[in-house]
């Protein structure tokens, strides 16, 4: 029984020297130039792993005609503000008709900085509130629909999603 335990014993030791010199060889050995190049490369395929997950999560944006291609895939979130670099100074009144409809949250993330963008080009930059009009509503199974009341102004904001395009459209309605 002592031998047996002996040769244990002896295993367990030399299994615990090779990990330790296995550390210090992969770890501590090697000039500076060594390890620098292993720091590099973990450092790089870090940064091209942020990169890939950063081009995933872009959007297409049709600069003229004030839509917004959006990912087909719904996004869930939780009370989450997004700007997206806009100086944002308009809000959203009564949108309860918007949460209990079926426009996706990754729309909903960039409404109010995409209609800022598109009051600012169109010179209404000084409208700080957009009252959706729940008579206004419409959603079918090609796009969402509705209107805003802009403060200051008679004429409303028009908003469509279009579903199958993913695209965001904005058109101001004359009275």
């Amino acid at each position: 029984m002592g031998e047996r335990n002996g040769k244990k014993v002896f295993l367990l030791v030399v299994c615990i020297a090779a990990t330790l010199f296995g550390i210090y060889i992969n770890f501590f050995s090697g000039d500076a130039e060594d390890r620098e190049l292993r720091e590099d490369r973990s450092n790089q395929f870090t940064r091209e792993s942020e990169e890939g997950l950063e081009m995933e999560h872009q959007e297409k944006v049709t600069a003229d005609s004030g839509s917004t291609e959006l990912p087909e895939s719904r996004n869930e979130s939780s009370n989450e503000t997004y700007t997206e670099g806009t100086a944002v100074s308009i809000y959203f009144a009564n949108t309860d008709v918007l949460d209990q409809g079926n426009l996706p949250l990754s729309v909903q993330a960039v409404l109010v900085s995409r209609a800022q963008i598109y009051l600012n080009r169109s010179g209404y930059e000084d409208v700080t509130e957009l009252y959706v009009d729940e008579s206004s509503y419409v959603e079918t199974s090609a796009n969402i629909a509705f209107n805003c009341f802009m403060d200051g102004y008679t004429q409303q904001l028009h908003i469509e999603y279009r579903i199958r395009e993913s695209s965001l459209e904005f058109s101001i309605l004359e009275d």
